[in-house]
């Protein structure tokens, strides 16, 4: 992959485009960690009224971590806005699973971790209101989309990790135009840097073109999740061990 070249300062979103834009009904994403392959995630989007939804399968294997999980996302296809998630899979051995539905105003929902239940109903601190777990693309995906849809170069929100059933704040801003190239393809991409409470931040490159991510980088971790229609069999990782 060829170098990541800096065009331009802070911009917005093109809001128009990516409300106006229909997902491909199949991605495939391939994730790295320390520039080793470690994952996969594959999924397929459907439309129905106002509702974009997302099925994938995700499995990340790297060193002491592994993961397996089957989710279903369903967010409003304008504002990128959750509705509702469910998921079941395993986690470093331990099953998991659970649903959750957010209404605009509450989430609720169960968890289920091995033989631990959790039910509660929570408020949100931040509007909007994202979905998030680890490694799932296509939360990535609706971020972008809540951010584009705001209209504004910063945004702040709130993050609703499943598994744990919390809300943590997230702060979203827009900050370089960047040409993006892998072996084959070129585009002009959104960087869209993404700060979570309690985490280290990372960035999303938009491709308002596609409507989609084409790379992530997550570099206190040194991982990195490719677009398999972008980059082809082989990404050249940024990162080593």
């Amino acid at each position: 992959m060829k170098k990541i070249i800096g065009l331009a300062l802070c911009t917005l979103f093109a809001v128009d485009v990516v409300s106006a834009a229909k997902l491909p009904e199949d991605l495939s994403y391939t994730i790295y960690v320390k520039g080793s392959p470690a994952g996969k995630a594959e999924i397929k989007v459907s439309y129905e009224g106002d509702t974009i939804t997302f099925e994938s399968t995700t499995s990340v294997d790297y060193g002491a971590f592994k993961m397996n999980a089957r989710c279903r996302t369903a967010a409003d296809a304008k504002t990128g806005i959750m509705r509702s998630f469910r998921w079941d899979g395993e986690k470093n051995g331990q099953k998991y699973s659970g649903e959750l539905a957010y209404d605009g105003k509450v989430a609720k929902g169960i968890v289920r971790v091995d033989d631990s239940v959790v039910e509660e109903a929570k408020s949100p601190p931040a509007h909007p209101v994202i979905a998030f777990e680890d490694y799932i693309v296509e939360h990535e995906i609706l971020l972008a989309h809540v951010h584009a849809a705001a209209g504004e170069t910063g945004l702040t929100g709130s993050l609703l990790l499943p598994s744990a059933f919390s809300f943590v704040s997230v702060g979203m801003r827009a900050a370089s135009e960047q040409i993006i190239e892998s072996n084959i393809k070129e585009a002009v991409c959104r960087k869209l840097l993404v700060e979570m409470q309690g985490g280290s931040p990372w960035a999303i490159y938009f491709d308002d073109q596609r409507g989609l991510p084409v790379y992530l980088a997550f570099p206190s971790v040194g991982t990195e999740i490719f677009l398999d229609e972008f980059f082809g069999d082989e990404p050249v990782s940024r990162y080593t061990e």
